[in-house]
Parts: C-alpha cells; sequence; structure tokens
C-alpha cells in the first residue's frame, strides 16, 4: 500500500522531489537486505540437508556393523573432495553414470556375476544407498525395487538352468535380495508372523531335548528303563558278600548289551513296539502343532506383508512368465518358497535374537536341531516333497494336507487387486511399470499411502478436495531430486577395475567417458595417488579401516537455477532488445547504474533544509566529492566505483528517451519503482517457494534419521543382549547360597565365595569380631557353592522357601533380598569387563530377565491364588460398569481407544521378567495418558485424580485373571531402585485400582442402590456366580 500511496501522491506533483529519490533508495535497499537474508538462509537450508545425508548414512553403517557383527570399523569421510582431490571428479562422474544409466549398471552387475573378493562389499552399497531417495517419503524403495526387476528380467534372460535356480547362479540378485531383506519393514512383519510360535518353543525347551524322532534311540531308552527297573526290583536279601561288585559286574554286561541291540534293530523293527510307536507319534504331533501356528502366522498377515516384498514376487512371476512360458505353477512356487523361505525366513529361525523375534532367551543345540526339523518341513512342503524315513510318516500327513494351502498363500502374495484402477473417473497417465513398482494391492497400508499421495491417477472427486496450491505444491515436489549414495573405498577401486578388464565390451557400447573416467581411477590407484593419505592422518583414521566416501548431487529440475544461484544474481532484469532504439537500450543501463548508485549511497550527507536535491544535483555532487564516499565503501573490490557510476550518469542521462527526462526525471523514477515492486513480488514467491521445498526434504529427512537411530539403538541393544548370554554361558559366577534357620522361618542369603561362612577368611573375621558362629548349622560346601549362573538358578528355584513363598506378597524368606544379592556380584563382575554405567546397568538388566524367565516355572505360582479369583470375581461382577459410575468426566471419555489399553493390560501373562511385566502396566497407562492428553482441552498435565478412575475401569474390563501374583512377583523381584519414577508411580496406579475393584461396592459407584443391586444379581446370575 505504501507503494501505492507513493505513486498517487507523486501523480499530483508536477516533478520528482528529493523525499522521493530517499523513499526509492529505502525500496532498493530493503530490497537487497531481504534477498542476502533468504540466500543466507537458502544456504543454511541446503547445509542442512547436506548435514542430514550424511548423518543418515553416519547412522546406516553403524546399523551395518551391528547386522554383520563385524570388528572392522566403517569410516564415513568428512569431505569426500578433500579426501580424493584431484580424482575426486572423474570418481563422482563413473559413479553417477552407474547411478544413473540403467545399461551401465546391468553391466556392471553382469560382469559381477561370479562374484569374486569385494563384489559383496560392492552389492552390499548398491542395495542400502545406490537407489534411494531421502527427500520423497512415497517412492524411497521405488527406484531399488525397479533395479531388482530389471536385474530379475536379465538374470532370468540368461537363464541356463532350471528356473528354481535363479537365486543361485545370479550372485549379485541373491545378494541384493539378502540385504534387501534386512530392512526394518521385513524384519518387523517377521517379528509380527514368527514371535508367538517362536516363543511358544523357546518355553519348552526342557520338553524338546528329548524330541528325537530316531526310533532306535527311542528304543535304547525304553530298554535302559527296563533293565534300571529290573536291576532296582533286586531283593536285597540277594545282596550277600560281594553282591555289590557282582552287581556292578551286571550292570556293566547290560549297558554292553543295548548298544549292540540298538545297533542291530531297524527303525521298521524299533517302530513295531508299541511304546515305541505312541511316542513317535506324540512327539510328531507337538512338531505338528509348533509347524501349524508358525505357518498359521504366515497365512494370516499374508495381507500386512510389506508391498516391496510382494512386488518382487511378482515380479518374478511375471517374468518368468513372459520369458519361460512352458514353467509349471509348481517349479513358480518353488522359487518363492526358496526366496521367503530358504532365503529369508527359515535363517531367521536360527538365530531369532540377532533377528528381533526373540529375546533373553539363550536357545540350546537340541532346539537349534529341532527348528532345523521344522525348516526342513516348510522346504518340504513348498516343494511338494516328503521325508523318506518311516518315522515321519504323521508329518508327511501333515505336508500333504499344507501343501495346498501353501499354494494359495504362495498365490495370494503375487496376486493383486486390478480393479482399483477401473474405479478412478480418469485413466492413469502413461507410466511404465519399472518406473512405478506400486501397482497393486488396495488392501495394504503401502498401496493406500502411494495411491492417495503419489498417484498420477487423480478422480475428480480428489481434485475437488485438493486446493490449487497442494497440487502445485506436489508437481514442485517432484522436480526436487538429490541423488546421495555412500561407497566403500575398495568398490570405486573394484569397479574400475572391473570395467577396465571389460575394456573392448564398453567401447563397443560406446561408452568412452565412462571408461575414461575408470582407467583415470585405476591408474591413480596403481600410482598410489587415488586419494590424499594426508587426509586420513589429520582425521586420526586408519587404512585398515573400511572407508566409505558421501556422494551427492542434486537435481532441482526446472528449479536448479533458481535454488543453486544467488538470488541477488537471479532478479530479473529488462532485456536489451535489438529491435529497439539507441535511446531505449542506453534507459535500460542507465536504470541499473541509478539503482546501484542509490543502494550504496548515503543519503544523509545530502541533507541541506534550504535545497531540493534532484537526481542530477545527486550525481554532480557524488562526483565533486567522491573521497568522501571512498573512506565509506573502502574494501569493496567487487563493485563499481561510486563516482563512475556516477560519471556513468552525468554523460549517458540525456541519451535516454526524452519523455523519461520531463518532470525531473518523472517516468524514470515511476518506471524503477514500478519495477522495483513487481520484482519484489517475484522474489518473494521464489524464495517462499524454495524454502518450502528445502524445509519439505529437511522434514523428511530427519523422519528417516530417526527411523534409523531407532534401529540403531535397537542393534546396539541386541549387542548387548548377546552380551549378557554370553556372559551367562562362559563367565563363572562364584557365589554361596545359603539357607539359615533363625527360629521356625528359613531364609535364604547370597554371598560371595570368598566372604561366606564357609571361608577362611569370613571365619577369622568372625572370630575377631566375636561373632564367630557354629558353622554346623550350615550346609556343607557342595551344597551351598554355584560357580556359573546356570547352577545359581537351578538350585535357587528348588530351594523349599522359594516355593513356599510364590504366593505370599511380603518377602518373609529373604528370597528376593537374596536374588538382588546375587545380581550385585554379578554386577561387580561385569564391571570388569564394561567401562559405561549405562552398558553396565543394561547387561545386568537382561541377565535378571534370563534368570527369572528360566526360574518363572518355579518363582510364579503355577495356580491363581486365592486373591486372584477373588479379585477377577470381582471384576465379572462389576463388568456392567461404565465411565459416568466412576465419576470420569465426559470430556475424558473414549472407549474406543480405551481397548488398546485393555489389550496392553491382557497381554501381561505373556511375559515372564518382572521387568517385561512392568512394562506391560508401563504400556497400559502411557496409552491412558496419550489418551487423556489428546482428549483434553486445556494445556495442563495429567494427574492422579484423572487417570486412577480410568486405570480402574481399564482393569474391570480386562478381566485379568493373575493381577495380584504379577503384582506379588514385580514386587518381589524387581529391585525398588527400578521402580522410581513413572515406573513406580504406575506400579502403585494399579496397587490402587485392584485394592479399589477387591473392596467395590454401591458407596464406592455414583449409582443408585437399587440400580447396583439390579446389576449385581444380573451379573452373578450371567457368570453363574454365588457370592
Amino acid at each position: 500500500m505504501a507503494h501505492r500511496d507513493r505513486e498517487i501522491n507523486m501523480d499530483s506533483q508536477e516533478k520528482v522531489s528529493f523525499e522521493d529519490w530517499i523513499y526509492l533508495q529505502k525500496c532498493f535497499k530493503y530490497e537487497k537486505l531481504r534477498l542476502s537474508h533468504d540466500e543466507i538462509e537458502k544456504k543454511d537450508l541446503l547445509k542442512k540437508i547436506e548435514d542430514l545425508h550424511r548423518e543418515f548414512y553416519q547412522n546406516q553403517l553403524q546399523m551395518r556393523t551391528y547386522q554383520e557383527s563385524l570388528r572392522t570399523k566403517k569410516v564415513l569421510i568428512d569431505d569426500t573432495h578433500a579426501f580424493f582431490g584431484d580424482t575426486f571428479r572423474y570418481i563422482e562422474g563413473f559413479l553417477l553414470q552407474i547411478r544413473q544409466n540403467p545399461e551401465i549398471f546391468s553391466f556392471i552387475t553382469s560382469s559381477m556375476k561370479r562374484g569374486g573378493e569385494g563384489a559383496d562389499s560392492c552389492v552390499e552399497s548398491f542395495t542400502y544407498s545406490f537407489f534411494l531417495d531421502l527427500v520423497h517419503p512415497e517412492s524411497t524403495e521405488a527406484e531399488l525395487l525397479n533395479a531388482i526387476k530389471n536385474l530379475i528380467r536379465t538374470e532370468i534372460k540368461a537363464l541356463k538352468g532350471h528356473v528354481s535356480s535363479l537365486l543361485h547362479e545370479s550372485y549379485v540378485l541373491k545378494n541384493m535380495l539378502r540385504h534387501y531383506l534386512k530392512r526394518r519393514n521385513q524384519r518387523k512383519y517377521m517379528k509380527l508372523v514368527f514371535k508367538k510360535g517362536l516363543r511358544d518353543i523357546i518355553h519348552n525347551q526342557d520338553t524338546i531335548k528329548k524330541m528325537r524322532l530316531d526310533p532306535r534311540e527311542i528304543y535304547n531308552e525304553i530298554m535302559r528303563k527296563e533293565v534300571n527297573f529290573a536291576r532296582n526290583s533286586v531283593p536285597v536279601n540277594a545282596k550277600g558278600k560281594g553282591g555289590f561288585f557282582k552287581r556292578r559286574e551286571s550292570k556293566q554286561t547290560e549297558e554292553e548289551k543295548i548298544p549292540f541291540l540298538v545297533e542291530n534293530i531297524s527303525i521298521e523293527d524299533a517302530m513295531h513296539n508299541e511304546e515305541v510307536y505312541r511316542i513317535v507319534l506324540e512327539r510328531s504331533f507337538q512338531i505338528i502343532d509348533h509347524c501349524r501356528t508358525l505357518l498359521q502366522g504366515i497365512y494370516q498377515n499374508v495381507d500386512t506383508m510389506p508391498f516391496g516384498l510382494r512386488w518382487i514376487c511378482q515380479q518374478m512371476m511375471s517374468e518368468i512368465q513372459e520369458h519361460c512360458p512352458d514353467v509349471s505353477d509348481t517349479d513358480k512356487f518353488t522359487l518363492l518358497g526358496n526366496f521367503l523361505f530358504t532365503n529369508w525366513w527359515i535363517p531367521a529361525f536360527f538365530d531369532p535374537i540377532k533377528n528381533g523375534l526373540l529375546q533373553n532367551v539363550i536357545i540350546q543345540p537340541s532346539t537349534l536341531a529341532y527348528l532345523k526339523i521344522i525348516g526342513t518341513i516348510f522346504k518340504n512342503i513348498f516343494k511338494n516333497s516328503f521325508f523318506e524315513e518311516f518315522q515321519y510318516f504323521k508329518i508327511n500327513e501333515f505336508i500333504a494336507d499344507e501343501n495346498s494351502k501353501m499354494e494359495q498363500f504362495l498365490k495370494n502374495i503375487i496376486t493383486f487387486d486390478e480393479n482399483v484402477y477401473t474405479r478412478q473417473k480418469l485413466r492413469p497417465t502413461a507410466c511404465s511399470i519399472s518406473e512405478n513398482p506400486y501397482e497393486g494391492n488396495n488392501k495394504t497400508m503401502h498401496f493406500y499411502y502411494f495411491s492417495k499421495l503419489s498417484q498420477p491417477v487423480i478422480s475428480n472427486s480428489d481434485i475437488l478436495t485438493k486446493s490449487k496450491n497442494h497440487l502445485e505444491d506436489e508437481k514442485k515436489m517432484k522436480e526436487f531430486k538429490i541423488i546421495t549414495f555412500v561407497v566403500d573405498l575398495s568398490d570405486i577401486k573394484f569397479l574400475a577395475k572391473l570395467v577396465k578388464e571389460k575394456e573392448d565390451v564398453v567401447t563397443e557400447r560406446g561408452w568412452h567417458d565412462f571408461l575414461r573416467y575408470a582407467k583415470t581411477i585405476r591408474n591413480s590407484d596403481e600410482l598410489n595417488t587415488l586419494y590424499q593419505p594426508s587426509y586420513l592422518r589429520d582425521k586420526n583414521i586408519s587404512e585398515n579401516d573400511e572407508i566409505y566416501c558421501f556422494f551427492m548431487k542434486k537435481d532441482f529440475g526446472e528449479y536448479s537455477a533458481d535454488i543453486e544461484n544467488s538470488y541477488m544474481n537471479s532478479i530479473r532484469k529488462p532485456k536489451v532488445n535489438p529491435n529497439d532504439s539507441e535511446s531505449m537500450k542506453m534507459l535500460i543501463k542507465v536504470q541499473d547504474a541509478i539503482r546501484n548508485l542509490l543502494i550504496s549511497l548515503d543519503m544523509s550527507i545530502f541533507f541541506d533544509p534550504n535545497k531540493e536535491w534532484s537526481l542530477l544535483d545527486i550525481i554532480e555532487f557524488v562526483i565533486h566529492f567522491s573521497y568522501l564516499f571512498e573512506n565509506k565503501k573502502a574494501g569493496t573490490q567487487d563493485r563499481v566505483p561510486l563516482k563512475l557510476l556516477a560519471q556513468f550518469l552525468a554523460t549517458h542521462m540525456q541519451e535516454i528517451p526524452p519523455d523519461f527526462k520531463s518532470n525531473s526525471y518523472r517516468k524514470l523514477y515511476k518506471g524503477l519503482l514500478k519495477e522495483y515492486e513487481e520484482r519484489y513480488e517475484f522474489m518473494r514467491n521464489l524464495a517462499t517457494r524454495n524454502k518450502k521445498l528445502l524445509l519439505l526434504s529437511i522434514n523428511f529427512m530427519e523422519k528417516h534419521i530417526i527411523d534409523l537411530r531407532q534401529e540403531v539403538k535397537m542393534y546396539e541393544t541386541l549387542k548387548q543382549k548377546s552380551f549378557a548370554l554370553d556372559f551367562i554361558k562362559r563367565q563363572k559366577v562364584q557365589a554361596c547360597l545359603l539357607t539359615i534357620k533363625d527360629g521356625a522361618r528359613p531364609t535364604t542369603q547370597v554371598f560371595p565365595q570368598t566372604a561366606c561362612p564357609h571361608s577362611k577368611l569370613a571365619s577369622v573375621n568372625e572370630f575377631v569380631l566375636g561373632s564367630k558362629k557354629n558353622l554346623k548349622s550350615f550346609a556343607s560346601i557342595d551344597d551351598t557353592h554355584v560357580n556359573t549362573i546356570e547352577e545359581f538358578y537351578e538350585k535357587f528355584m528348588k530351594l523349599e522357601q522359594v516355593s513356599q513363598s510364590t504366593e505370599q506378597e511380603e518377602d518373609l524368606y529373604n528370597v528376593g533380598g537374596a536374588f538382588f544379592d546375587y545380581l550385585v556380584i554379578v554386577k561387580d563382575i561385569i564391571k570388569k569387563d564394561l567401562q559405561s554405567e549405562e552398558d553396565i546397568e543394561m547387561a545386568v538388566e537382561e541377565i535378571e530377565k534370563h534368570i527369572t524367565s528360566s526360574m518363572f516355572q518355579h518363582i510364579f505360582p503355577k495356580t491363581a491364588s486365592e486373591n486372584d479369583r477373588k479379585l477377577y470375581n470381582r471384576t465379572l461382577i462389576h463388568d456392567w460398569v461404565k465411565p459416568e459410575h466412576l465419576d470420569i468426566i465426559p470430556a475424558h471419555r473414549n472407549e474406543a481407544m480405551w481397548k488398546f489399553a485393555i489389550e496392553a493390560l491382557q497381554n501381561i501373562d505373556n511375559y515372564r521378567a518382572p521387568a517385561d511385566k512392568l512394562n506391560c502396566f508401563v504400556n497400559c497407562m502411557s496409552i491412558i495418558v496419550n489418551v487423556l492428553s489428546l482428549m483434553s482441552s486445556g494445556g495442563g498435565g495429567v494427574g492422579t485424580d484423572d487417570s486412577l478412575p480410568i486405570v480402574i475401569y481399564v482393569v474391570l474390563k480386562a478381566k485379568p485373571t493373575r493381577l495380584y501374583s504379577n503384582l506379588n512377583y514385580i514386587s518381589k523381584f524387581r529391585h525398588q531402585s527400578k521402580m522410581i519414577g513413572l515406573k513406580g508411580f504406575v506400579f502403585q496406579q494399579f496397587q490402587s485400582a485392584a485394592s479399589f475393584i477387591e473392596y467395590l461396592d454401591q458407596t464406592s459407584l455414583t449409582i443408585p442402590p437399587e440400580d447396583y443391586n439390579k446389576n449385581i444379581s444380573e451379573s452373578k446370575e450371567k457368570h453363574h456366580l454365588s457370592s
């Protein structure tokens, strides 16, 4: 508005005043400052985008180190250009051609078909970074999937053997798929599918130890039992002098006979034994039950399978159909089964901890053998083959029954709902499959997200619901691309060597620049000038480390010039038209000179209340008093001196068209002002658009980094778990486990062996202190000393006082105290191996979980206690309670979302460790608090008065069968130091809720007595409760 007011006021004047020129100067200076600010902001955003990409790959390298369990350190170079020096542009051009040219990439992969030294690292780089798009979340994996598809097509065309050998013959394809299957979504899906079935297997490891299906071994066990039974049945009076030795001799003779019998008995003859047949049948049914549970998880979750996996499977089938039409369905399904089971799921079974399927468990060798049998059964199902051994007859029947289900499952994976396109009111735009892998199932979350946000197919209704600006933003964002990748230094050398060895083929295909780059890199490597060793020394990087180099190329499409160039250089200046007159050409030069003069000039020097300064007066003053301005502009060598600008204007001002000179250059002034206003709007929109694009990219990058940090944290946790499990298996923890009887109540105490009552040091100390006790009251060393963690919990859980204390709320026998004393001994030993207090606490935490999980059957009540049953019945007869009965205000009510809290609480019986059970309470409370925060209108926090009624309501609806047992178990075996803060508050909330429900009556609720009594009566009748 200020510009228009100034223009209106000017129209009423005949001449341009000094104030007008001052105003125009302020406009130009403001424009310069604003553009300078926008330029700094743009550079900062571009720098942040680059830094975020580096941070992403730094976290990714850390994650890859954890995945591969490598001892070699992966180092990301901060400044790749400085590291390579003069060879940087050749290396960058070489790698970009591989990245951007599908034909060159296909040539590289085919040349690496047989692998070789350095090939695996190269394939890993291709999979993890070469084809990622980190600024477009809807197509992050699109280019990677397209590269895999093209690779599948190339390999199928060149396939010489059976189609089922595709994944074995193609080294690059096999390894790219292997690395792809390690991604976060794939692991999460695998955990969803197999966690329950694997947990059931691991929890029955003791039973699985005896689960062998060899009939001869079973026959051997039966015969041994019969011999032992016969030996133990010998009458006592039969033992005469020397009878003991005779019996020993008889025992030895029998044991020699048993192996002889087993070696000569056949499997068929052993199976004719009724007891052997019964045991084989019983064990076969147990194996079948475990297989069925795992397979049920697969079948039921086909629609939640990550869409990238389904798309890869579909592409395999479509390419085979196109290039090998004679291949049978059985062979196709065998290929899919090899991909999903042989290459992915079955190997994950053998290391469920590393793959995130299980935690806090030590897998026994017998369990691994059992899982191997299950894996073989899965292979036989999708291959439609059977066991040859007779004892697997029942499992073979199961395989035959499951074959049709497996075939249907594999069909469902590659079957997409094509009708989704017919429902669109507009035809889809031309888009090749290789450019858009997301073309399928509307049942998946991935497809829904992609189809709604990034499909080129937009229905009329979509157009109506989207604003014009939103559609323009989507179009602009698609043009905004940033290509980044990280490669190992050895990968660069390997690829250059590979290309140089294939020089004839590369030359024949016309890739001359690509070959030139490869030769330059190879020659530099041979001359040891490929990189700067001084850079590694300055950064304290060892040449033995795996050195990774970061490359980044920005491609902003039609906006490249606007984003990469300076805003001052982007200012639209009037172009000189060759057809214009000389005076008009001079006008453009004069306008530019005036703009530069006004921006650099200090108008305060011209202040004179008695004089009206015109433009010519200002120019003449600058010429005569240039020294005043030279001092002020000292050090600015990049601009034309003001004296020269003024002299240019004084010389050429008369050459502009006459109408621009009238009324003190009124038209010239108006032209400059109008040009400024148009330029202001243009540059403001340009800066806003660029800022929006850059901020969107930063937002997407930060989301990727957050997800990756969680991945790294998960792998760090897995590493700590692995340390703890290895510690349990290998480390000696010497302790003394004593039962001391003080009166009628025995108590449990744990000491280090060096300070236990059996040790000489302890005896001397007690004697000196005058408190020496009679050591005859203690058990022998053999009965009390333990040397490993496994020995401790096997002896601890069998103590009489431990079994007696399971249902007691108070720790009368010091069972929990003894357990915590033992953990202190463990912690002191761990301190010798770990330095960080956080790592030490994490290791002790994992050991605590393992011990309590292993002892669970002995330290947790086998059946519900009397208090459990009483509380459960109270929840049944009060299942009619509504939020208003507990005075939960309407603004806090959301029963639909509370069901998630109910499910979290009901999940508590699926865990064994007290820490995990406590986390179930915490998760339940977290959901309650989050729902309260969403429902509350004020900005205040959530208090106990708000949350406790909802906790009571959730417990009533969850109807936990063993709440008191879980509370007592946590209280006894979870140290108080771990029960402070949030976890302690949550634990008290559920204790309060249990106590409230136990004594719940009409006075505790907001309900009339007659309604209360009526509801209670109906509930008792409904649940068949007498009281």
